[in-house]
């Protein structure tokens, strides 16, 4: 039939959405999320910032 790949292919693409979607609320209600975040440092840049290129432009208003 025309476009039961195209149904298949959308039935493939929305049960892997739910499936990350089931994983991430359930990792947030577990505490794992925050937990992982806090242990791999993400609060926070891993580098001293005196080590970071300075962004051009920094701080400075675009002018005309």
């Amino acid at each position: 039939q025309p476009g039961q790949n195209a149904q298949t292919l959308a039935r493939i693409i929305a049960s892997a959405v739910l499936a990350g979607e089931l994983s991430l609320l359930s990792a947030l209600a577990a505490g794992h999320l925050i937990k992982a975040h806090m242990a791999h440092n993400r609060s926070q840049a891993n580098t001293p910032a005196a080590s970071l290129p300075p962004t051009p432009g920094a701080g400075l208003a675009y002018r005309v």
